[in-house]
């Protein structure tokens, strides 16, 4: 065996000078993402992931664009997006247009995008959000797009969803995804990128009402390998297409210095393609730069998951609150 494949953490000096700036900092957390009722339970650190779930129509993909938008508007982040679910790349582009501008390409509304709209913010977008797609014939495994993103001039990569990719696996599906999202993790990690993908949720029984529960980390195919490998994992989801109330639970949040586990509920403006949360006097706020510290908040509810919430899980993780 090739020893020199493993590096020890054995300098005295370097030892003691990180443990003195984690004491004196208390970790790097993650970067706030626009929204003061998200804050408490995610932010988004550099070197980590997120998977992302959700029914068809939960709202999932539009408030992960709104967090890379709103990452590239505070910070100047740059993505890669390999997002074949949402259209074509006119179609994604004018997506990410429609939540820069508030102005939409439907004609149907009065907001309608200008010529001047489009001449203006083009090339900001096309600066910040670079949209991937493969050579005819050619279907990128997810390893692909992760080296792909780790070589890039990016922050970043969206993969929505994880269905269009290409999968090997010959063996058990649990063990082809642990595999490869622990090699997902290393590659940001040892890259300080941020990879978010979207895993829809297996099929469901509907309620006596028609309704789909809301998912569950465990409710992704694979059983407890998207967990086990996860490190931060949103649901999202709404009732019905009939309202504008998306309810967001925090799954899973590892290392803990970047959220908790929890719930909040945020509304989304169709007009403007955006979300808001409501204020303390209930006024609307859109995504904005961060304003007031919420780390005293308390959960709105408890986030699937918990053992409280829906019951003992033969997949909860007993350690999940250490951080690693």
């Amino acid at each position: 065996m090739n020893h020199k494949k493993f590096n020890i953490y054995d300098n005295n000096q370097t030892a003691q000078n990180e443990l003195l700036s984690l004491r004196r900092t208390g970790g790097e957390a993650g970067y706030y993402v626009g929204f003061d009722c998200i804050d408490p339970y995610y932010t988004m650190k550099l070197g980590e992931s997120t998977d992302w779930t959700g029914h068809p129509t939960s709202g999932k993909t539009e408030l992960l664009l709104e967090f890379v938008i709103n990452t590239a508007d505070f910070y100047g982040w740059k993505w890669a997006l390999h997002m074949p679910d949402v259209g074509t790349p006119v179609e994604l582009l004018s997506d990410l247009m429609h939540k820069k501008t508030g102005r939409t390409f439907d004609k149907k509304y009065q907001n309608k995008i200008t010529e001047d709209d489009i001449y203006k913010e083009c090339p900001y977008l096309l600066e910040h959000f670079k949209i991937v797609t493969p050579e005819k014939g050619y279907r990128p495994t997810p390893l692909d797009f992760y080296q792909l993103v780790r070589d890039m001039d990016v922050q970043g990569g969206v993969i929505d969803s994880w269905k269009d990719m290409k999968h090997f696996y010959q063996g058990m599906l649990n063990e082809y995804l642990a595999e490869v999202l622990t090699e997902r993790n290393h590659i940001m990690a040892s890259s300080k990128k941020h990879m978010h993908q979207v895993m829809h949720p297996k099929s469901q029984n509907r309620d006596k009402n028609g309704k789909f529960p809301p998912p569950t980390a465990y409710d992704i195919s694979g059983g407890a390998a998207p967990y086990d490998s996860g490190r931060a994992m949103i649901g999202v989801h709404r009732e019905s297409i009939d309202t504008n109330i998306a309810d967001v639970y925090f799954l899973k949040a590892k290392p803990r210095i970047i959220g908790k586990k929890g719930m909040c509920s945020i509304m989304f403006d169709k007009t403007k393609s955006r979300y808001y949360e409501l204020t303390g006097n209930g006024q609307q706020r859109y995504a904005g730069p961060k304003t007031v510290q919420t780390e005293s908040q308390e959960p709105q509810a408890k986030g699937i998951g918990w053992q409280e919430y829906y019951g003992a899980s033969e997949f909860d993780d007993k350690d999940d609150d250490l951080p690693f």
